[in-house]
């Protein structure tokens, strides 16, 4: 069922979460993705079984989660604007309690590599921080490592096929004197092999909110998001690709709905992008969630099922057989949510 490395490859996985609210396929190789829509008319669907099904609940509410299947096929849940966390597993849809001392981070970006869960950026007492932590799921454990070169709130992430995680835009979190988007514009690479941050080619859009998702080409591909226009801030469908062998970006085909603070995740050599909001107020937060789901599969885009409950600020992984779990989320301002839904292509 799934092909190519995008944001996936072999047993690990990563996953993205985008989220916002300011009061608060595979290539069995070497990284299996998770980072995490109702297309235009005219679009052809994506085929195969093209449903979601409900789960039980969460153990806690999250309106700010991040997600990443582990090497051991689990999916690990932290929950940003919660000092929870958790495992689920799959197969018997039963949640194991994690060590939660690195969880309350709303707005972090999380990703799995080599067995460790990566928490970067967020909000820590209402400020931004550049904080990186790891989680590892055997020990039961959390660990500071270096620090982002920025303040990373909002932003996103993804592993390469180099097996390094790349962190693109996000905020510093808005306080004054700084304004917010200072660092929106920026994008960096951490090697774990010498766990050190590098700066890397700005992007040419600034933007939170946004998702990032690595293709099956290999390049990273930094998808919608939030823009700030110099008078108010506009959901963007902008999707710039950033390769690593030539340290350049470059366009690619819009989403088809603009939006922000939704999840992109890779199954099958696809990338499907998930929820948000095209609705955004720097003091009131996300508005109505989308139930929207696009998918790109490297030239173009198409439409899949939407979700049943549609959700902002949500978190998505992909598990080990292809199929697309979207965790928590918002389905309006101020409602934090503790929805599981499980997408099978």
């Amino acid at each position: 069922m799934l092909s190519g490395w995008l944001v996936c490859a072999g047993l690990i996985v990563i996953s993205t979460s985008c989220e916002r609210n300011r009061g608060g396929s595979t290539l069995r190789q070497f990284i299996f993705a998770l980072v995490a829509c109702a297309g235009c008319a005219g679009q052809n669907t994506v085929g195969g079984h093209d449903a979601w099904d409900p789960l039980p609940s969460m153990p806690f509410p999250s309106a700010m989660p991040g997600a990443a299947t582990g090497s051991d096929g689990r999916i690990y849940v932290v929950a940003g604007d919660q000092s929870e966390s958790a495992s689920f597993d799959p197969e018997t849809q039963k949640w194991t309690t994690t060590n939660s001392s690195g969880a309350f981070r709303a707005g972090s970006a999380t990703v799995s590599l080599s067995g460790l869960i990566y928490v970067i950026g967020g909000l820590v007492d209402q400020k931004a921080v550049p904080a990186t932590l790891a989680y590892d799921p055997v020990q039961d454990s959390w660990t500071n490592l270096a620090p982002t070169r920025k303040l990373r709130l909002y932003a996103s992430a993804t592993v390469g096929a180099d097996g390094r995680i790349y962190v693109v835009g996000g905020d510093n979190g808005g306080l004054l004197p700084t304004p917010a988007f200072a660092t929106a514009t920026s994008a960096e690479v951490y090697d774990p092999a010498t766990n050190s941050w590098s700066q890397i080619t700005h992007p040419n859009h600034t933007r939170e909110g946004l998702c990032a998702a690595t293709g099956s080409d290999g390049r990273i591909y930094a998808i919608g998001g939030i823009e700030n226009t110099g008078t108010g801030y506009s959901p963007a469908s902008t999707v710039e690709v950033y390769d690593p062998k030539t340290n350049t970006w470059s366009d690619a085909p819009p989403l088809p709905t603009a939006r922000g603070f939704m999840a992109a995740v890779t199954s099958g050599g696809h990338i499907f992008v998930i929820g948000g909001t095209s609705q955004f107020a720097p003091i009131q937060g996300v508005g109505t969630g989308l139930s929207i789901v696009e998918v790109y599969d490297g030239q173009t885009w198409s439409t899949a099922k939407a979700m049943p409950t549609g959700r902002a600020e949500l978190a998505a992984a992909t598990a080990s057989d292809g199929r697309i779990y979207a965790f928590g989320g918002k389905s309006d301002v101020d409602s934090a949510e503790y929805t599981i839904e499980v997408y099978t292509p």
